[in-house]
């Protein structure tokens, strides 16, 4: 499904590989983002916009004359070259991520309807790591960035304590996000998050423009398919509108209305995996158990055959 008009829906980044692109494009890396083989050595990662709150039945944002850009930073902090572009009736955006770390992606797209100017906004925060590159530096790469001159409404991932490059939200954890109005925190803000499964909670952001979701364990499924590096597509939705007055492409507006959208994977729990582990060997514990009482009262009653012969003139 495409879709190429706002009508006040929110745009977000996929990686997730399209059916018909699987043969060009795959997921590579510890953190499997899609990429394009250019050569030996040269890899571009690719991204899908997409609209809509619910993640599992959103539609692909394709370009119209609405107004629409790209930017990309590298950890560095430097602006990356990019292309959006239109595969397949389908939006992208790709760009090469030879730094290690984390790699800001937004895609922006503004349009004024009566007095107010939409302004959309989709980030996608990509962790490129090798460990043939070592882990010496990687505690001074976790911060977070942001660029409120170039992106004035954005949401931020809290870093958990013991993250490091190897890490997965996942299931069962309590994962926090500031919300940001001009680079400074903003209360009362509503925020959204939807999963691939379908789970949806509402939320507003504190007096200290942060805000908490504990991801459910959504992820039930006979033991023959069980994957726990299977990766499920989440989206933090934000949205504030604020009285401005200005002019955008010769059009005046009274008030911006502001959408962000923050999207990444997320993985089952261990525990769940851990937990049925433990499960199955109680299971082939307490079977052998019953087994070997089964057998040891069988063979108590069973007791070996004695002939006796009784003399009758004794």
């Amino acid at each position: 499904m495409v879709s190429n008009s706002l009508h006040g829906q929110p745009i977000w980044l996929s990686n997730r590989i399209p059916a018909d692109a699987e043969r060009s494009i795959k997921p590579a890396g510890m953190h499997h983002l899609a990429s394009e083989s250019k050569g030996r050595g040269k890899v571009k990662i690719v991204q899908w916009l997409m609209q809509g709150e619910r993640v599992e039945d959103a539609a692909y944002f394709v370009q119209d004359s609405t107004t629409i850009e790209a930017l990309v930073f590298a950890p560095s902090g430097k602006k990356v070259e990019h292309k959006l572009d239109s595969l397949n009736q389908r939006t992208i955006l790709s760009f090469s991520n030879p730094e290690e770390g984390f790699y800001n992606e937004y895609v922006v797209i503004k349009k004024v309807s009566g007095d107010t100017l939409y302004y959309a906004i989709a980030k996608g925060e990509l962790l490129n790591h090798s460990c043939r590159n070592g882990h010496a530096h990687v505690r001074e790469m976790m911060p977070y960035k942001v660029y409120p001159q170039s992106i004035p409404f954005e949401i931020v991932r809290k870093r958990m304590v013991h993250e490091d490059f190897h890490y997965f939200v996942s299931s069962g954890e309590e994962i926090s996000y500031s919300i940001l109005l001009n680079g400074e925190p903003a209360n009362g803000i509503l925020t959204k998050l939807s999963t691939e499964k379908g789970w949806i909670n509402s939320r507003r952001t504190d007096d200290s423009g942060e805000v908490s979701f504990q991801f459910l364990q959504d992820y039930f499924t006979p033991w023959q398919e069980i994957n726990n590096r299977e990766e499920y597509t989440y989206v933090l939705f934000a949205k504030t509108t604020i009285p401005e007055i200005g002019v955008f492409e010769g059009l005046p507006y009274n008030y911006i209305k502001y959408t962000a959208s923050i999207s990444d994977a997320y993985r089952p729990a261990k525990t769940f995996y851990q937990s049925m582990f433990w499960s199955i060997i109680v299971l082939l514990l307490t079977t052998i158990g019953t087994i070997l009482a089964v057998y040891y009262y069988r063979s108590r009653r069973n007791r070996p055959f004695k002939e006796i012969i009784f003399d009758e003139a004794n």
